[in-house]
């Protein structure tokens, strides 16, 4: 068949792919429009460079005539279907009893948006099968302008400038009142931030895109092994210059589930163990020039940045906790939980300013209730077991799902400490984008006669 032209079904599906590639390209982008823009600029997330593709690959997908969609109407892929959209649907409906509905409404409608634009570009995604090795591509290319722009900051120990400025670098300097530092013997050192607002989000971003970027590192043909290793190196060193510490576990459980995956796939190569080779070698002479703000981070001392981190997080953690026992059902609704636990910090005199707590599991559960924490944990956990059976099937494009796979646990890891999975339309979009990626069927029996009578493919025969 490959002589024929390209079929009907692949124009309907090629621009949803296009478009959705560019989500991913600009999850480490924090850029925003102006507030003047038309239809976009009015909202809060809808100025995020990256709500503009997310949307449009949803809308595109919808007027192409949903093509794909009978795909996911079966197994665990039906089950992770159900839940995210349900999971929107409540988000949406939470703001009917939200903690500041009547006074801020658009709390909990920003978050809402966020939920259902990343819920469509998820189900958009694995409806009309993005090839996981371009996503792969799409990462490692982020990974590896932003190893570039990690060096520039943390050598200038401030803003990079210049052509980095143009994309709204944000203005960092070593002696900027609350800036994000680590210190150790009376010395200050910049954490890179990357094109966003904090390092811990550029950490991780640069989790899923090395984890992206190990499935390159299998390829026994020299070129593109070196390739992945020159990005591997830089993209390593960049993450660990981050110094976080959620991003640091979320990548040693992203790392071992894929190299798991890779040894059930029978992809432990000797490529493979010269990139682990050079993994340790990295790590060591990081661990040797870094080793006292190492120390502090891990809480060895009595460094005052980090003991307020430290007793930021667990306030912010506490007042969620009396969030839950306030609405332990429904929740204080959608994008509510920062103003109640300003509140919550206010009557106790902290100078600590209302904000997400730093756990994901929190976050859904105090602002969406028990209804909205099952509905997420049930995206999260059949959305891993219906890509775990693509995997079974032995797919040509295993270790890129693998890659995506294990990016999409990692991603669910730092949520254990840090709450942007679930409140960050960058990583909600980018995230369930990852896992809608590699959980899609093999074959791609769509389209032929329309999105719910799809007629079997014609590939291979």
């Amino acid at each position: 068949m490959s002589n024929l032209p390209i079929s009907p079904a692949r124009w309907r599906t090629l621009p949803v792919q296009a478009i959705a590639l560019f989500t991913f390209a600009l999850m480490p982008v924090w850029y925003r429009v102006s507030a003047a823009t038309p239809i976009i600029g009015g909202g809060d997330v809808t100025r995020f460079a990256v709500f503009i593709p997310s949307t449009l690959t949803f809308l595109v997908w919808v007027l192409l005539g949903l093509p794909g969609i009978g795909r996911l109407f079966s197994g665990f892929r039906a089950v992770w279907l159900i839940c995210l959209v349900a999971l929107a649907i409540w988000a949406y409906a939470s703001g009917a009893w939200a903690y500041l509905g009547a006074q801020k409404p658009d709390l909990a409608n920003t978050a809402a948006l966020t939920w259902a634009v990343s819920t469509g570009f998820a189900v958009a995604v694995a409806s009309v099968g993005l090839p996981a090795r371009a996503v792969v591509v799409v990462l490692m290319l982020g990974v590896a302008w932003n190893g570039v722009l990690v060096g520039q900051q943390v050598a200038l120990q401030g803003s990079a400038g210049g052509f980095w400025a143009t994309l709204k670098e944000f203005q960092i300097d070593i002696d900027q009142p609350r800036i994000s530092v680590v210190q150790a013997d009376g010395i200050r050192w910049l954490r890179p931030y990357g094109l966003l607002p904090h390092p811990n989000l550029l950490a991780g971003f640069l989790t899923i895109g090395l984890l992206a970027c190990a499935s390159f590192l299998t390829d026994t043909r020299p070129v593109r092994w070196l390739i992945g290793a020159g990005i591997w190196s830089i993209g390593l060193w960049a993450l660990m210059l981050t110094f976080s510490r959620g991003a640091y576990l979320a990548f040693g459980v992203g790392g071992l589930l894929l190299l798991i995956l890779m040894y059930r796939a029978g992809r432990w190569t000797q490529a493979l163990a010269i990139a682990g080779v050079l993994t340790v070698i990295l790590g060591l002479t990081f661990a040797t020039a870094y080793h006292p703000f190492l120390l502090a981070r891990a809480g060895n001392g009595d460094e005052t940045t980090e003991q307020y981190s430290l007793g930021e997080r667990a306030m912010l953690n506490a007042a969620a906790v009396n969030g839950i026992q306030d609405a332990p059902i429904l929740g204080l609704g959608a994008g509510n939980i920062p103003w109640y636990s300003a509140r919550w910090l206010y009557v106790r005199d902290s100078p600590i300013q209302g904000n997400f707590p730093h756990n994901a599991a929190l976050t859904v559960w105090s602002e969406l209730g028990l209804v909205g924490l099952l509905l997420w944990a049930g995206a999260i956990g059949s959305g891993i077991i219906a890509a775990f059976g693509v995997l079974k099937q032995k797919p040509p494009d295993s270790v890129f799902r693998a890659a995506l796979i294990s990016g999409f646990v990692a991603l669910m890891a730092a949520g254990l400490v840090e709450y942007y999975s679930v409140t960050i339309i960058h990583f909600m979009a980018g995230g369930w984008g990852l896992i809608a990626v590699a959980l899609t069927p093999i074959n791609r029996p769509m389209l032929e006669s329309g999105a719910f009578n799809a007629e079997p493919s014609l590939e291979g025969k």
